[in-house]
């Protein structure tokens, strides 16, 4: 977890209205916030970030297939 100073909260909840601002004559559609609300009203609050890193260089990448579709 990242802990964000409070001098810079301001540009977090700046971030943040990107995905609540209805505009779409500037092709903004307040989706984020339409689809999970609560995630982003909690956000706007806290003072910290998670952060998740990429795995060390032991990690052994799987084998990426396609997805087997059934049609019936």
């Amino acid at each position: 977890m990242l802990d964000i100073p409070s001098a810079h909260m301001k540009t977090k909840r700046n971030a943040l209205y990107a995905y609540n601002t209805w505009d779409p004559s500037r092709n903004l559609y307040a989706l984020g916030h339409h689809s999970v609300p609560g995630l982003f009203e909690g956000a706007h609050a806290l003072p910290h970030e998670y952060v998740y890193t990429l795995p060390n260089s032991s990690y052994q990448y799987g084998r990426i297939t396609a997805p087997q579709r059934s049609w019936s």
